[in-house]
């Protein structure tokens, strides 16, 4: 009977201490994303990790250019993509650590002006509209942003 008791409690302590050893582990995917024109660290990049399964992770390069993706699964592809930049799909299978030097874009975006109760497109405004330029902003004194727009704009 007391070996019953004492076979127990070691089973119970062999399931207590390598218990933690059955939890997943999170398989990460850590990278730099550079400018290809000068080589320096680019900020703000998307960064869209998607599994094998299809399930997809997300987040964005820091001020350094660096990102962090983990996943239970294991990430198998990443695209990243930004503004002036071209978007790009990566194969990551297996891979632990990427450097990515993201290309300039040419496409230019199109002109929007921002109005008091939404943003449109110029060639879908009816009314008159006026233009102020970083320059002028600098011009005079000016105590707050309104004043500024009403001397400007008038």
């Amino acid at each position: 009977m007391n070996l019953k008791k004492l076979a127990k409690g070691m089973l119970c302590l062999y399931f207590a201490l390598f218990s933690t050893m059955s939890y997943a582990q999170n398989k990460e995917v850590t990278g730099k994303v550079t400018d290809s024109k000068d080589g320096s660290p680019v900020a703000g990049i998307s960064v869209l990790g998607v599994t094998s399964s299809g399930k997809k992770v997300g987040t964005a390069t820091a001020n350094d250019g660096t990102f962090k993706l983990s996943s239970v699964e294991g990430i198998s592809k990443i695209i990243l993509s930004g503004v002036g930049f071209d978007k790009q799909d990566l194969n990551v299978s297996g891979k632990s650590e990427v450097a990515v030097s993201m290309k300039g874009s040419n496409n230019s975006l199109n002109e929007v002006t921002v109005v008091g109760y939404g943003t449109l497109k110029k060639r879908e405004i009816t009314s008159a509209i006026t233009r102020v330029n970083a320059e002028q902003f600098n011009k005079g004194n000016i105590n707050d942003v309104a004043q500024l727009l009403q001397g400007k704009v008038a």
